[in-house]
C-alpha cells in the first residue's frame, strides 16, 4: 500500500481501538487477528492497490459495532465505516467498498468475491488454529451459554458444517480444523463419562 493508504488505515484503527466493544470475543484484539489474517492472505493471493486498502480496512472495522443479542452487527459496522471513513480522506467509492466487504461476514457467509472470501476466512480462521478452544469459551462466556454438552457438540456440528472459501485458507487451516474436531470430540467423550 501506498503511504497515504498507510496513514489513513494507521488513523482507522486508532479509532477502532477506542470504539471496539469490551467483549471477551469481539473485541479489538479480534478486529486486529482478522486485519493480520487478511493481510497475509491478500498479498498471497496478490491483491493489491485500492482493494487490498479496502480489504484491510474492512477486516480492521468488521466487528466495531457489536451487540450480542443482535443479528445487524455487520451492518451496523457497514454503517459505522460509512459514517466514519469519510473523515480520514476515503471517498466515497473507497467507503461504499469498504461496506460491501464487511458485509460478507454475515452469517451464514455467502462471500461474492475474492475480498469476501478472504475476510471471511480471516475472520473464522481461528477454527483451524491452536487458539480455537480458548476463542471458543471467550465466545461461549460473550453469548452466556453454559459449557455443557450441547455447547460441545454445537462447536463439533459448526466445525464440521464450516468451509474455507479460499484455497488459502484450505491449505493453512482445514488440517487444524480437523485437529479441533478431533479435540472438541475428545472433551465431548470426557464429558460424557462424568
Amino acid at each position: 500500500m501506498e503511504g497515504k493508504h498507510e496513514e489513513m488505515l494507521g488513523e482507522v484503527i486508532e479509532i477502532a481501538r477506542a470504539d471496539y466493544p469490551e467483549l471477551p470475543y469481539h473485541n479489538f484484539a479480534h478486529g486486529m487477528d482478522v486485519w493480520n489474517t487478511a493481510r497475509q492472505y491478500a498479498k498471497m493471493a496478490g491483491i493489491g492497490g485500492e482493494e487490498r486498502f479496502a480489504l484491510e480496512t474492512a477486516a480492521v472495522l468488521h466487528d466495531v459495532i457489536v451487540i450480542p443479542e443482535r443479528t445487524d452487527n455487520e451492518l451496523e459496522s457497514a454503517m459505522y465505516a460509512a459514517d466514519r471513513l469519510p473523515d480520514f480522506g476515503y471517498s466515497i467509492d473507497q467507503t461504499t467498498r469498504v461496506g460491501e466487504i464487511i458485509v460478507a461476514t454475515v452469517m451464514p457467509q455467502d462471500p461474492k468475491d475474492l475480498s469476501g472470501r478472504i475476510i471471511c476466512d480471516a475472520d473464522l480462521g481461528q477454527l483451524g488454529r491452536p487458539d480455537f478452544l480458548k476463542r471458543s469459551e471467550n465466545l461461549r462466556e460473550e453469548w452466556d451459554k453454559p459449557h455443557n454438552l450441547e455447547w460441545l457438540e454445537g462447536q463439533v456440528a459448526f466445525l464440521e458444517g464450516h468451509k474455507y472459501h479460499t484455497d488459502i485458507a484450505r491449505r493453512l487451516r482445514d488440517p487444524g480444523k480437523a485437529r479441533n474436531v478431533e479435540l472438541v470430540k475428545g472433551l465431548i467423550r470426557n464429558y460424557k463419562k462424568k
